[in-house]
């Protein structure tokens, strides 16, 4: 028989209160698919803190302080905007549009190459975080010759 002081049981329950789900996180908090966090995950940008990869454990769990670190870095590349400009396109949809992976443009706007504005609301993070229409062709055009030089991205 084992005997497991409350205090250790306290410590455990207070760190799992902490960690949120996968599934958790795609449709509540960020508003993308599975694979999207997956890609953020493989280029090192948003990391479980359990899950298969780590210590075998089946489900993926994200540490609540980890997310808001990534909400914050990220939030810090966009402007609020209020109202809601007309003909935006929310993240993953401008990933659709231009066949660019939502994780290479993150990876522009990390690199400070590419900016984003922020709609007000009560959405998911990639929800609210959108690009003009306006600014996609000379996106693509920089994304693909390897250099972005837009003043408005």
């Amino acid at each position: 028989m084992y005997l497991v002081e409350k205090v250790s049981v306290e410590a455990l329950k207070g760190e799992w209160n902490d960690l949120i789900p996968l599934d958790a996180l795609t449709q509540s908090l960020f508003g993308v698919t599975k694979a999207v966090v997956l890609s953020l995950e493989k280029e090192g940008m948003l990391l479980p803190r359990r899950g298969p990869g780590i210590d075998g454990y089946k489900v993926r769990l994200y540490r609540q302080e980890d997310i808001e670190q990534f909400t914050k870095a990220l939030l810090s590349h966009a402007e609020s905007v209020s109202p809601t400009p007309v003909n935006v396109l929310p993240l993953p949809k401008v990933s659709n549009h231009t066949g660019v992976a939502l994780v290479e443009i993150l990876k522009e706007v990390f690199g400070h190459r590419l900016r984003l504005l922020e709609v007000a609301g009560n959405q998911a993070l990639f929800q609210r975080l959108v690009l003009p229409v306006a600014w996609i062709p000379e996106f693509l055009k920089a994304y693909n010759s390897g250099s972005i030089k837009n003043e408005n991205c």
